[in-house]
């Protein structure tokens, strides 16, 4: 029986080098697992407890959960580009890397990542599950979601904010996640991880770089995005995330050739894979079975 327990291994890819989590059986088909913000890699394999990754790799897929661009300094790019488009191209030279056709499973950032990877290359990717986070186009944008979203603009001063987030020994992360996930009863050491990659020099300020490319590049992702994703795609949401109102995973029904589907769970907020990480597995591994086309 292959271990759930992960190694470390590298991605040299796009000039940058990620360091990623691998369980499972070598041969065994592949699920892309993809973190956001403010989380790394061992978001779905923390150093305690059940993983979602841990149930994937034992049900028998090959479970890969590569650090985004900008969480470990051996893949901060030189130029700082933190745009829409390079997210999602580290995305694709990771598939790539892993031998073609996977399957796509990401958390906030690793969510928008994931909707544009599976608009641009459909044929590499066999299923997608997003977590928390729904297709960009069924957002409606008002005193609620902005009021939610205040960090967005927080973030576009990157000195600022990388300070704020410092101070304390990193309290503002222990803020944010009560804010997303106000039921999660995490243990103490939860965030260690966390708290141990923003410490390393210029992680804090690239982690966040991202935001400001958003407002940047906004209206190119939104035109990429208006062709209908074929890939079978689940959106997933915690039922208690005060980020996101459920009826955006509803509304974003339009954006979607493929099979679609959006499924809520009850008492979660927006860290869905740390917060109930059997749950989530059971999800994605009924959506896994289903055919590609």
């Amino acid at each position: 029986m292959a271990s759930t327990v992960p190694h470390t291994t590298l991605f040299s890819v796009n000039g940058l080098t990620f360091p990623a989590l691998v369980a499972g059986p070598e041969g065994g088909p592949v699920v892309l697992c993809l973190h956001g913000f403010p989380d790394t890699r061992h978001g779905f394999f923390p150093a305690s407890g059940p993983s979602t990754g841990a149930a994937l790799a034992a049900a028998g897929f090959r479970v890969v959960a590569p650090a985004m661009r900008g969480t470990e300094p051996e893949c901060i790019p030189a130029d700082g580009d933190y745009t829409p488009d390079a997210l999602a191209s580290d995305v694709l030279a990771f598939v790539a890397a892993l031998g073609g056709r996977v399957a796509l499973v990401g958390n906030d950032w690793g969510a928008f990542a994931t909707y544009l990877a599976a608009a641009r290359a459909p044929h590499q990717i066999s299923h997608a599950v997003t977590l928390g986070i729904p297709h960009p186009r069924a957002a409606r944008w008002g005193p609620r979601l902005l009021w939610a979203a205040r960090h967005m603009i927080v973030f576009q001063l990157r000195g600022h904010a990388a300070r704020a987030l410092r101070k304390n020994d990193f309290a503002k992360l222990d803020e944010l996640y009560t804010r997303w996930s106000p039921s999660w009863q995490r243990a103490p050491d939860a965030l260690a991880e966390v708290k141990n990659a923003f410490r390393k020099p210029g992680v804090v300020e690239a982690a966040i770089g991202p935001y400001a490319a958003l407002r940047r590049h906004l209206r190119a992702v939104m035109r990429e995005l208006r062709t209908p994703i074929q890939v079978p795609t689940l959106a997933l949401f915690g039922g208690a995330d005060p980020s996101v109102p459920a009826t955006f995973y509803e509304q974003a029904r339009e954006h979607f050739a493929a099979v679609y589907r959006w499924e809520s769970l009850p008492g979660v907020g927006h860290f869905v894979h740390r917060e109930d990480p059997a749950g989530v597995a059971a999800h994605v591994l009924a959506f896994l079975k289903e055919p590609s086309k």
